[in-house]
């Protein structure tokens, strides 16, 4: 027992001798913001803005490159609820508009330079609805007026959504971490995506999907053995 303690220390000390402050790290992260939504193959349709907000786990390997710089490579799980938005001119008093809600499941990965305190990420993934609302509201003169709405399960999507019942994204993350200890930070930062909409047959109806860009803010708490806030104030002193 004494030996395998051993060995596994004399490895632990080589590790953190070859990879400094290389290790795992996790990020438990918040946004919320803006949606636009964006119709497509609906050349009089007009965008709407929605709200969406979410919980995400991200963990994976940091690679600490020396000076102040690092490689982090993330798996990306949660869950999301997203707002998709449209609406359709009547006339000069009036609109139609078309809102989509979806509680969603997200799966993807992120890649983060780390610049001292600084991270800026690219990502990409989907988003698996498992619930919504799809809602219509006759708006004219500054009134609203719900005309319908339709609840929908994880099935009801599958069956109308028959080209694309599954939202995928790309993202761009800029983050600044504000440590308090050696190992813990909280993250503060904004994000910008795009998301390809759920798909329909346009055999059927004339629009077909609504995508969206997002734009918003995220507070994190950060797990890292990253170096680099450490090094500059070793420096410093």
């Amino acid at each position: 027992m004494k030996k395998l303690l051993l060995i596994i220390s004399i490895f632990i000390s080589i590790n953190l001798s070859l990879l400094a402050a290389s290790g795992f790290e996790a990020i438990i992260n918040i946004p919320s913001g803006l949606s636009i939504g964006l119709p497509i193959d609906a050349a009089d349709y007009q965008p709407g803005v929605g709200f969406d907000m979410g919980i995400t786990a991200q963990f994976g390997y940091v690679i600490d490159l020396k000076n102040n710089m690092g490689v982090s490579i993330l798996a990306e799980t949660g869950y999301s609820y997203d707002t998709y938005s449209y609406s359709i001119p009547i006339d000069n008093t009036a609109r139609m508009l078309n809102t989509s809600y979806y509680h969603n499941f997200q799966i993807g990965i992120l890649q983060k330079l780390n610049i001292r305190n600084f991270s800026i990420g690219l990502g990409l993934g989907a988003k698996i609805p498992g619930a919504g609302v799809e809602e219509k509201k006759m708006i004219t003169y500054g009134t609203n007026f719900i005309s319908g709405g339709d609840i929908m399960t994880s099935t009801d999507v599958i069956n109308k959504y028959d080209i694309m019942n599954v939202i995928l994204y790309i993202k761009f993350t800029l983050d600044y971490s504000l440590f308090y200890n050696n190992n813990m930070a909280v993250n503060f930062g904004f994000y910008f995506d795009y998301e390809g909409g759920l798909k329909k047959s346009t055999q059927e109806v004339k629009y077909s999907s609504t995508d969206s860009i997002g734009l918003g803010l995220q507070i994190g708490l950060r797990f890292t053995p990253f170096e680099g806030n450490r090094i500059l104030t070793d420096k410093k002193q």
